[in-house]
């Protein structure tokens, strides 16, 4: 988190370009937009199977 607060500093105040920044830098920044990304992809797979579920009754037995 506090690597990407700062590198959005460095940015915001024209200390360095985004662009000469190392990339372990950028990939630091960038965690916190791929665990939000994770977190809500499984939300809306959560919300989605959650809808379509198929209720089945345990009473009824397969015709084999």
């Amino acid at each position: 988190m506090f690597a990407f607060l700062g590198g959005i500093i460095i940015a915001l105040l024209g200390l360095t370009s985004i662009l000469e920044l190392p990339e372990i830098v950028l990939g630091l920044m960038f965690i916190p937009f791929g665990i939000f990304g994770a977190w809500l992809f499984y939300f809306l797979l959560k919300k989605n199977w959650k809808k379509t579920a198929i209720k089945t009754d345990e009473n009824i037995l397969d015709s084999l």
